[in-house]
């Protein structure tokens, strides 16, 4: 009986060691790993007294539930004034179309003025022309006594009065055309006028764009589906922007880091099935698969992290990051919250 009994823990003990090196042999194991989840903390947008406060803490709330609800009388009154704001812009701007459409009506009829002055130019050209030649004419058969003096008068006063008339033209084109960049710099001026108006109907409505926000930021919701929890707000407290009400934890979707040695993890693979259990509950057994390894060790993305070019260096194994996502249906029923503590068991490829 003895040797039988001696014989059997033997036999217990090896096959414990046996089973214990076959695991070793063909499975990376660890226990630095822990259950993960979306934490979004909620901070107000906008100053103001609190109304009311529509959760307690630890409470399930849905995407779109409205958490805590600001004092807007304020931000209305904004609103409303901007929006006076912007309807007296537009109207300002109306103003300046009467005005375009005049100053454009003021060039076309300048513009055909200085048109009319130019021909009258041309006209008046020709008659001095004609009054020179007649000129020439009775000069010389003046001098034949082909003509009387009385005629080399007509025709000298003929010329006069078409070389003053020349001259008229000339400075009522002058004229003309100085109305003409009058009316033109005056349509600039008023175009400028449209634009600045413009200019002021874009920044009324930036103004009203940024109140309505802001009202809007005057009640706050849920981003997603998850529990509230750490909430530290209470109706009457004033609030500054940026100030922390709550956090959210997100229940729609969780998952698991597993801190596997550099060792391990030319073992594993993107897409490799994984045992996992949960201390929170002993004798459960869940799966997921490796979603992703992370870009760096753990300790590289630490506060300070180690710089082996100072001269003292001791060589540590490193931990990589391994991102498991959790199959919906080996969880579904079981309440898993970030921070829980796992341990996850890989084949080896």
């Amino acid at each position: 009986m003895k040797k039988i009994i001696i014989y059997s823990v033997v036999a217990l003990v090896l096959g414990w060691f046996g089973v214990q090196f076959y695991h070793i042999l063909n499975y990376e194991e660890t226990d630095n790993a822990q259950i993960e989840g979306d934490i979004v903390p909620i901070r107000t947008s906008v100053p103001g007294y609190i109304a009311a406060v529509n959760f307690l803490d630890n409470q399930p709330v849905r995407k779109g539930q409205v958490l805590i609800q600001i004092d807007d009388r304020d931000l209305r009154a904004k609103v409303e004034q901007a929006t006076a704001a912007l309807e007296n812009a537009k109207a300002m701007r109306l103003q300046t179309g009467p005005n375009i459409a005049a100053s454009s009506t003021g060039i076309s009829a300048t513009q055909f003025s200085a048109d009319a002055m130019q021909q009258n130019i041309e006209v008046a050209r020709a008659r001095l022309w004609k009054a020179d030649a007649d000129h020439e004419r009775i000069k010389k058969l003046v001098a034949l006594e082909g003509a009387t003096p009385q005629q080399m008068d007509a025709v000298e006063a003929d010329r006069r009065v078409a070389a003053s008339q020349l001259e008229l033209a000339e400075k009522q084109f002058q004229s003309s055309k100085r109305q003409t960049s009058i009316s033109s710099y005056q349509a600039q001026s008023v175009k400028a006028q449209q634009m600045i108006a413009d200019a002021v109907i874009k920044q009324r409505e930036a103004e009203l764009a940024l109140a309505k926000s802001q009202l809007e930021y005057a009640t706050i919701t849920a981003p997603y589906n998850g529990v509230v929890s750490k909430k530290n707000v209470e109706p009457g407290q004033y609030l500054q922007p940026g100030q922390l009400t709550c956090s959210i934890i997100g229940s729609d979707s969780v998952w698991l880091v597993a801190n596997f040695k550099e060792t391990q993890i030319h073992n594993m693979r993107i897409g490799q099935e994984a045992s996992i259990a949960v201390d929170a509950y002993p004798g459960k057994h869940f799966t997921g698969r490796i979603s992703s390894f992370s870009g760096g060790t753990g300790a590289k993305f630490s506060l300070l992290p180690p710089d082996n070019a100072t001269g003292n260096f001791v060589k540590v194994t490193q931990r990589i990051p391994v991102r498991i996502l959790l199959d919906p249906r080996s969880v579904a029923g079981v309440y898993l919250a970030p921070g829980m503590n796992v341990v996850v068991t890989v084949r080896k490829i």
